[in-house]
Order: structure tokens, then C-alpha cells, then sequence
């Protein structure tokens, strides 16, 4: 039948008088999120960037997720009738819709070990928050952070500390227990003083 059977508006859309419009204000973010997409970002991490970009509006993980799934943002509407196109104004093309469909519906590849050593290891010095990891991407590198979730959750810095190099992190960590655990002399003092500790409780 190719009629409209709802009033409601997704995010990224105004509805007035039986028309669906474009919201200006909120279609960057709808466009954000599949172009994190097709990155090869996921649902949490995309949501940590628009919370991180005063340029675009806060989306929960499950909210990404629904954005993705929804084919009014390449103007195709999808119901018990069929499928029809050019129903909606689009926000992204169809083309970039539809990878987005094939990326989320491809066959689960093995889950390699985390790169990040110390993923939930380590706290913030400033505010005590435990530290999270983030990846750039470069043309031709990838470089690896671990940085204070508070300032990921927000529009603008909240906490002093920036963030520090994982590689660099993880590399001197591993040398310092590398060196613990050559000194035995050191060790057998440690685990003396605990012992005798243990003993007097």
C-alpha cells in the first residue's frame, strides 16, 4: 500500500502535517553514528565519541544501535506490506545504510586477545576513576591510549589527566615486574615481612 502508517518521528526528523522533515540539529549525530559504524566501531564506543563531541547529541549504546537498525535514515520504510523507498527524507544514502547492515549481520570472526595489558588494571592519578582504552586510527598505525573516562563522558574536559600511551604504560609496567621478579632478594624480604605479618593477625 506505500502509505505511512505512523506520526512518530525518529530522532533526526520533525513530523508535522502528515510530512517528515530533516531536524538539522540532530542529523549530524544520526550521520556520526554510522560513519563510527562503518569504522568498525561498536554500539559503546560510538556513544563514548558523541558524548566526548559537543558537536552532536548524547546517544545510549542501545539508542546507536537502534539508529543502525532503522532504514528510515536512507528513506526506505519497512512493514507488512513490503518495502518502500523514498518514503523519508534521507540522512544517509542507501548505500551506506546497507553496509552498515552487511558489517552488523557478517558471520562473528574469533575474538583476538585484548591489546590492552592493563585494561581495567589501572585508576586515574587525579580522580581515582579506573582508566579506559581508546584506539586512532591512522592511515597507517594504529595508536593506543588508556584515558580518564570522565572525560570521555562528557562535552568538555572534567579531569586534569589527559592520558598516557599504552604501549609506553605497558612496556615500562612490564619491565618494573620483569625486575621484581629477577630480584629474588627482594622478593624473599617482601614475602618474609608478609608472612610475619600474617602470623601476628
Amino acid at each position: 500500500q506505500g502509505k505511512m502508517i505512523t506520526t512518530h518521528a525518529p530522532f533526526g526528523y520533525h513530523y508535522h502535517n502528515g510530512t517528515f522533515t530533516i531536524d538539522t540539529v540532530k542529523a549530524p549525530t544520526v550521520k556520526a553514528v554510522f560513519n563510527y559504524y562503518l569504522q568498525g566501531y561498536g554500539y559503546k564506543k560510538i556513544a563514548q565519541y558523541l558524548e566526548a563531541d559537543d558537536k552532536f547529541i548524547n546517544r545510549k549504546p542501545y539508542q546507536v544501535r537502534n539508529i543502525i537498525l532503522n532504514p528510515n535514515y536512507c528513506g526506505r520504510v519497512i512493514n507488512q506490506y513490503g518495502q518502500y523507498e523514498n518514503m523519508f527524507p534521507a540522512i544517509v544514502s542507501t548505500t551506506i545504510y546497507e553496509e552498515a547492515q552487511v558489517t552488523r549481520t557478517q558471520k562473528p570472526v574469533k575474538r583476538k586477545p585484548s591489546e590492552n595489558q592493563l585494561k581495567q588494571k589501572i585508576k586515574c592519578p587525579y580522580c581515582d576513576s579506573t582508566l579506559t582504552n581508546m584506539t586512532i586510527r591512522k592511515k597507517h598505525h594504529t595508536l593506543r591510549y588508556y584515558v580518564c573516562p570522565q572525560n570521555m563522558n562528557a562535552s568538555r574536559f572534567v579531569c586534569e589527566f589527559k592520558g598516557i600511551n599504552a604501549q609506553e604504560l605497558e612496556t615500562s609496567v612490564l619491565a618494573t615486574c620483569q625486575d621484581f621478579f629477577q630480584n629474588q632478594q627482594l622478593y624473599s624480604k617482601i614475602n618474609h615481612t608478609i608472612q610475619q605479618r600474617l602470623k601476628r593477625q
